[in-house]
């Protein structure tokens, strides 16, 4: 059973020389490449025309008149020295191609893998760390340092003194509220001093009589809805200024933010321009290599110019 052998490894930078070494340029290497095709062409057929049989035609009527349609080789000496020198021609031609050839699919493959390189694996083989995208912790920043966790302990029992106040006068003075509801019953019992319910002997006869000066009473509803008003002022002043500082802060955040992803876009900028300068740099570097012609090729490198010159 036979083994499948592997193909050969090798350093595709192997196929160029050196900068300042002797080389050919992708489109000379490729041209004596064509050149050499064209000459295995030619050898293939003749090799393919090979044949030690003469082929002679006659006609039955006269078959001494014999007509040579293809004329075999005499296979002297000769004969063998050129076929096996348009094999070996072949051969050597076809080495050459395959040199070229795979150089220059080479070049192709080193131009894709840098077209291919992405932005993260140039910073991580260049040692360069990518600037990770600032976080926005602006709301959550702002939970932590709000205005209203700095308030002194006097400021905030004041508030609650003022904000009880409100609601308790407030419910007090509303339309429905007690005082609101016990002035409007003392001014309707200082016009309607009685009022009836129900008929005959079941007839309920209700009196009213006011308790209190109206004017007082008025007098004390109003000073209530004044004190209200300033309790609520109160209220509403605080939580302004708490609103206020609040706005200044979360400004102050969102600048910071904002200035950080500035800098982090600047900088990611930066980078990506240091990439792409590279990808075109590299590019460039690899399309101006020059293909390696090995020692060992370097006599058909010489048959192929010579053959090139006697072709011109």
């Amino acid at each position: 059973m036979s083994t499948k052998l592997s193909e050969p490894v090798f350093n595709p930078e192997n196929y160029f020389a050196a900068e300042g070494d002797k080389g050919m340029t992708s489109t000379s290497a490729n041209k004596l490449a064509n050149l050499a095709k064209e000459r295995n062409r030619e050898d293939m057929l003749f090799i393919e025309s090979v044949r030690f049989v003469n082929e002679e035609m006659s006609l039955l009527t006269s078959p001494a008149e014999k007509v040579l349609l293809l004329e075999g080789m005499k296979g002297d000496s000769a004969d063998f020295s050129k076929i096996k020198e348009a094999m070996l021609r072949v051969a050597r031609f076809n080495s050459f191609i395959s040199w070229v050839r795979e150089a220059i699919k080479a070049k192709d493959s080193m131009i894709g893998k840098v077209k291919l390189t992405s932005l993260t694996e140039w910073c991580k083989k260049n040692n360069i760390d990518l600037p990770k995208v600032p976080l926005n912790k602006v709301e959550e920043d702002l939970e932590e340092n709000r205005a209203a966790s700095k308030i002194g302990i006097e400021d905030m029992a004041r508030y609650f003194i003022n904000e009880s106040k409100a609601s308790v006068l407030g419910q007090a003075i509303h339309p429905e509220g007690s005082i609101a509801r016990a002035r409007k019953n003392l001014m309707e019992a200082s016009i309607r001093h009685s009022y009836k319910e129900g008929e005959g002997k079941d007839m309920v006869i209700t009196t009213l009589s006011p308790t209190a000066d109206i004017k007082a009473v008025t007098d004390f509803y109003m000073s209530l809805q004044s004190d209200w008003r300033h309790a609520e002022s109160l209220v509403n002043q605080s939580k302004n200024e708490w609103e206020q500082a609040d706005s200044e802060l979360r400004l102050e955040l969102t600048n910071e933010y904002n200035k950080k992803m500035r800098e982090h876009e600047n900088l990611t900028a930066r980078i990506k321009s240091d990439w792409e300068k590279w990808k075109l740099e590299e590019v460039r570097r690899i399309g101006k290599l020059k293909i390696r012609i090995p020692q060992t090729l370097q006599p058909v490198l010489d048959e192929l110019l010579a053959l090139g010159k006697d072709s011109q």
